[in-house]
């Protein structure tokens, strides 16, 4: 409401200061009116007046945060095509049930074989939850995927693909910007950071290609270590059916 005024104070002057008057400084309405020199019934006109453009003012608002929020949310993802996809209503529609409650489970995972569009389906339900109250934020963090060899063989990485500094500097880089710098180089302070982050509020977290094992056993105790009331979603060629959660 304070930015609404100063906004609505660079249009119409009288409104914010108005406004002001009598809902900041709680000042009486026939007061107002001598020190406006105007009539009550006057003030009162103006005061209703005012209030619409300040609501104009907070729909504005509400609109470019979630016009920003979007571009953020878009440019994190970083899937070209935003073409919707078909026939997966029902599951999109099950992911966001499960990620929208404040319980477990707090690891999801999407497994499958390659191709079949593990990644457009995660990407889908961030832009279906993101307009919810569910989440203040979100992150999307991919890992490489195997390595394509000379002659055209997949070949399995020796090392995870991503690595745990890897993975906490691309969160906090995302989720926390500010309060990181500094911290970054340091890897148990970046981690203390990131899960003050997200155990403070509520965001939705993406790992994706989780292509081999050895990501997922290398990150598991660190994703476990950072979630609730927060939630991970991680795409998989790897299935995790043996995890407990």
């Amino acid at each position: 409401l304070h930015d609404a005024l100063v906004i609505l104070r660079r249009r119409q002057m009288f409104a914010a200061d108005l406004l002001e008057l009598r809902y900041c400084d709680q000042v009486p309405i026939d007061r107002v009116a001598v020190q406006l020199n105007y009539a009550e019934s006057t003030i009162l006109r103006h005061q209703h007046k005012a209030v619409q453009l300040l609501a104009g003012t907070l729909r504005q608002m509400e609109a470019e945060a979630r016009h920003t929020r979007r571009r953020l949310l878009e440019e994190r993802i970083g899937v070209t095509s935003t073409l919707p996809l078909i026939g997966v209503e029902e599951q999109v529609a099950a992911l966001a049930a499960l990620v929208g409650r404040a319980e477990p489970p707090w690891l999801l995972s999407i497994d499958g074989i390659g191709g079949i569009s593990k990644t457009a389906l995660a990407a889908a339900l961030l832009r279906e939850v993101e307009d919810t109250p569910d989440f203040d934020g979100f992150a999307w963090v991919s890992a490489q995927p195997s390595i394509l060899d000379a002659v055209g063989v997949i070949r399995a990485r020796r090392q995870p693909a991503l690595t745990q500094g890897a993975l906490v500097t691309g969160l906090l880089e995302q989720l926390a910007p500010q309060e990181a710098e500094g911290r970054l180089g340091q890897p148990e302070e970046a981690l203390k950071l990131l899960r003050t982050v997200l155990r403070r509020t509520p965001h939705l977290v993406v790992i994706d290609n989780l292509e081999t094992v050895l990501d997922v056993e290398a990150l598991l105790p660190v994703l476990r270590s950072l979630v609730n009331p927060s939630k991970v979603l991680l795409t998989s060629r790897h299935k995790l059916v043996g995890e407990s959660d």
